[in-house]
């Protein structure tokens, strides 16, 4: 060893030997600060009309300057990142500052313009390269600049939009974008200055397997909307940047916790230079709290949450423009049977593969304990109850029932044991996979099982058969010491089991349209004699936006306000008007024109039923077969199998 000391060349070596062989985990792939002209280099493709300016910094000496007095200003780079590699598969978060430079003369409302700031270029292999997501500074019809991040499914496809408040001139902010495509569905979130602006999904038409370039700056642009762009802080990876000095993390509620308190605990980790933490918490996208206090510390509101709400919360340091993660949580509208509050600090939460606490029948769920206390004679207790079952946590979840309660206590090893359907509350060992297709072998995935001890945690999955409720379940779970005589809660979470799609006849379909058909019949009769006291202006006004509606109805931004700015009047004046016309609201007519032209193109066309959904403007597959369902009484597939020859 004082050989190794005294020598410098072995020393060095040390050192190296030493620095390769720790682990690196990067969370960020691409970075660039901007700080020299080097820092251009990386980019395969840099125009002249950019520059590494002083001017141009958010943090440190130099930025990035973009100018938009001419033809293109942008740097792009070929990355080829695989869409199965681990550090991209769960998403990637895009985020940089941004500040826009202002004109020097005033725009004018309904004035167009816009200019590219960030493409992600895709290349599928049956299909040329386009962008997906878009993001672009676009002038709204005020006049005044905001973003907008565009989503398509297919090269021809009308993207959907994502619009973020108004931004100011000469100020910086910060923009984050996720982007993820799992089983062909491209999902984008839009966050400003830590704050989300929206989140959407779109199919994509066409298979992927790597992104293929990115670029930042005007590769498309019309009338700009501004003199120059200032970029700088890019970062690339599979986490969300942000200071490693004031980093935050909330720790309770945990995400789709379900919370029995009405005044629930909120707890946040932090480093050990944090000295506060501000944490605002949002119902419907609407602020409902917002607090300051001490990490490590608990908050409690003293005016209680609404029983049976949902709400969500962030936390982040006062003065950082960056947010952590937004969690989700939803207040019980019962109360229940206590048990000891979690003291060890264990955890529980469904599986980090899963984005959403949303399952259709035969779905799998995971959950994920950790913080098992490493003793043998330590088990723990697991329920999944629908929502409205009564329970009770302190006598081990009372009664199992096929179709609404089911408990389990899980131990090291491969052995689960569950509680019978009978009344006597007889507990069975689950039979290995294979042995037995009754239940419980329907409802757990023994495969996936396990538990240890050494490391405290343990894995759990379960299927959702038909047989369950449908609607809002919980899951409750508590860890038994049998040596220390304790009991401790876990966070209780929820999920919602959707709707089972149940087959539908055209006999129903016949006697909706008939029922229509005779409600309309009787509106018109009732309105003819109105209609000779309503003014003839009125009568214009309403052609005027009947003739707008049918030649913008495929636009999933049309509302409400748009349209009654194409009347130069309030919305509730011209609703009135319409009303008094046409015996329905211009909203009321949008949905049937939507629905009309849906049916038409279901008829006569081949498209899916997710590109017709786009292509007449309702957003989503989801929030189509809802629509439709709901007006037809049938699904869009079942309306096409009924109409084409």
């Amino acid at each position: 060893m004082l050989c190794i000391l005294k020598n410098p060349r072995w020393i060095s070596q040390l050192f190296v030997i030493l620095l390769f062989s720790v682990p690196v985990f990067p969370e960020c792939i691409l970075k660039n600060d901007f700080e020299d002209t080097a820092s251009l280099k990386m980019w395969g493709l840099s125009k002249s009309n950019v520059s590494i300016t002083p001017e141009a910094a958010h943090r440190g000496k130099n930025g990035l300057r973009l100018y938009a007095d001419t033809n293109e200003a942008f740097i792009q780079r070929s990355v080829r990142w695989p869409l199965e590699e681990k550090s991209v598969a769960g998403g990637l978060y895009i985020q940089f500052s941004i500040r826009l430079n202002n004109r020097s003369e005033q725009r004018t409302p309904f004035q167009s313009g816009y200019c590219s700031i960030l493409e992600m270029i895709m290349k599928p292999p049956a299909a040329g390269y386009y962008c997906n997501p878009a993001l672009i500074a676009a002038y709204d019809d005020s006049g005044r600049v905001q973003l907008k991040l565009l989503i398509r499914s297919s090269i021809e496809d009308i993207p959907l939009q994502i619009l973020s408040q108004h931004l100011a001139f000469n100020t910086w902010c910060t923009v984050c974008i996720f982007l993820r495509i799992r089983d062909g569905i491209l999902t984008d979130s839009l966050f400003i200055d830590g704050t989300l602006a929206g989140a959407k999904s779109r199919a994509l038409v066409h298979t992927l397997g790597f992104y293929h370039n990115i670029s930042f700056g005007f590769t498309h642009k019309n009338n700009a909307p501004f003199l120059s762009c200032d970029m700088d802080d890019i970062c690339i990876g599979n986490k969300r940047a942000g200071s490693a000095d004031t980093h935050v993390e909330p720790f309770s509620p945990a995400q789709y916790e379900y919370v029995f308190p009405a005044a629930p605990a909120f707890t946040v980790h932090g480093r050990d230079n944090t000295t506060s933490v501000r944490v605002r918490i949002d119902s419907a996208l609407r602020l409902v709290r917002d607090s300051v206090f001490m990490p490590g510390q608990t908050l409690r509101f003293g005016k209680d949450f609404s029983p049976g709400g949902m709400y969500s919360y962030m936390v982040k340091i006062p003065g950082d423009s960056l947010w952590s993660e937004q969690r989700t949580f939803m207040i019980s509208p019962k109360r229940t049977d206590s048990i000891e509050e979690n003291s060890i600090g264990a955890t529980m939460a469904f599986s980090s593969e899963r984005v959403t606490n949303h399952y259709f029948y035969g779905d799998t769920v995971i959950i994920e304990i950790s913080g098992i206390a490493s003793d043998s004679t330590t088990y723990v207790d697991l329920n999944v109850q629908f929502a409205r079952h009564p329970l009770l946590r302190s006598d081990r979840f009372g009664t199992a029932k096929r179709s609404m309660n089911h408990i389990f206590s899980l131990s090291s090893g491969s052995s689960v044991y569950y509680s019978g359907l009978e009344a006597t509350k007889e507990w069975k060992l689950v039979p290995p996979n294979g042995q037995s297709r009754e239940y419980p072998n329907d409802f757990i995935v023994i495969d996936q099982y396990a538990f240890n001890t050494r490391t405290g945690k343990a894995r759990f999955a379960f299927r959702l058969p038909g047989y369950l409720e449908q609607g809002l379940w919980i899951v409750n779970g508590y860890i038994v010491n049998d040596t220390k005589g304790k009991i401790y809660a876990l966070p209780t979470l929820f999920f919602v089991l959707q709707k089972k799609r149940g087959l539908l006849y055209a006999a129903v379909l016949c006697a909706i349209i008939a029922a229509l058909g005779a409600l309309l019949i009787r509106q018109r009769v009732m309105r003819r004699p109105l209609m000779e006291k309503i003014p003839e202006q009125w009568k214009k006004i309403a052609e005027t936006i009947e003739q707008y509606l049918f030649d913008h109805y495929a636009e999933q931004d049309l509302d409400r306000y748009k349209i009654a700015e194409q009347a130069y009047m309030s919305e509730r004046r011209l609703y009135s008007i319409y009303q008094a016309v046409n015996g329905l609201s211009p909203i009321q007519h949008l949905h049937n024109i939507r629905l009309q032209k849906a049916m038409e193109l279901l008829k006569s066309t081949s498209k899916s039923v997710n590109e017709i959904a786009y292509a007449v403007g309702i957003d989503g597959f989801n929030n189509f077969h809802r629509v439709f369902k709901k007006a037809t009484g049938i699904t869009p597939g079942e309306y096409r199998k009924e109409h084409r020859p």
